[in-house]
């Protein structure tokens, strides 16, 4: 049953949950947001409002170890609730990264090697 659920796993990178506060600048307008997963190549990041697809923004992260990180990224698709859960579930979209720099790519993987 594993394979079959290997087979429909879209992610490319291994990914890890956190508890990130970030700002991201979308449409010249800044937002607030809270990440909660991450990866070396995207981030899941909770929203007050919802992102349409294919929008690009920029995406501020503050890493607990005092790193900042600024982030550019884009939402290739979003997933739609039904009407009567989206009152009870926080927007968010996954986003993905574009040639996120060097720091980030050795923060994210110093993350993976501590993970179990």
């Amino acid at each position: 049953m594993m394979d079959f659920a290997d087979d429909l796993e879209r992610r490319q990178h291994p990914r890890w949950r956190r508890r990130l506060p970030c700002k991201l600048l979308v449409g010249g307008r800044t937002r607030k947001g809270l990440v909660r997963d991450v990866s070396a190549g995207g981030l899941f990041v909770h929203t007050q409002r919802p992102l349409g697809a294919d929008q690009g923004l920029v995406v501020v992260v503050h890493a607990p170890e005092g790193q900042r990180f600024v982030l550019a990224a884009d939402v290739p698709h979003r997933n739609h609730l039904p009407q009567s859960l989206a009152s009870h579930a926080p927007s968010g979209a996954g986003l993905r990264l574009h040639d996120p720099p060097d720091a980030y790519r050795r923060w994210v993987e110093e993350r993976e090697e501590k993970a179990p």
